[in-house]
């Protein structure tokens, strides 16, 4: 349950922040671009997560672990995404999603996330 704790807590705070915080966001996103080795290095510690959930928690499902499990395959998928296509792909992919609606959804989806993680976690759900 540490790691529901943990990442809920994360997801929460991530998702509130980013919802508080869209034109900083976009623009570090949007400078994110310019960067190949600090996306190389993002993709890496992206890849290095997903591995790690995924070996902890391999299968995919409703409950805390499959949830954890399911964040885990996403991280591997972004990360060998950013790893394998050539750098302009990476740009207009990114440059795609960096818009305001995007970050809103994305704020959203992080807390109910995150609240669900953290209130399994604790104990509270």
């Amino acid at each position: 349950m540490f790691l529901a704790q943990t990442l809920g807590l994360y997801f929460v705070i991530l998702g509130a922040l980013v919802l508080l915080r869209q034109s900083s966001m976009l623009k570090v996103f949007s400078n994110l671009t310019k960067s190949p080795l600090a996306l190389y290095l993002i993709a890496l510690l992206e890849l290095i997560a997903g591995l790690m959930l995924t070996v902890a928690y391999p299968q995919i499902g409703t409950d805390v672990a499959g949830v954890l499990s399911l964040i885990g395959y996403m991280l591997i998928v972004e990360s060998v995404f950013y790893l394998g296509v050539p750098l302009g792909i990476s740009r207009k992919f990114i440059n795609k999603f960096n818009t305001a609606q995007w970050y809103v959804a994305g704020s959203v989806a992080a807390i109910a996330l995150g609240g669900y993680l953290a209130g399994m976690g604790f104990g509270y759900l």
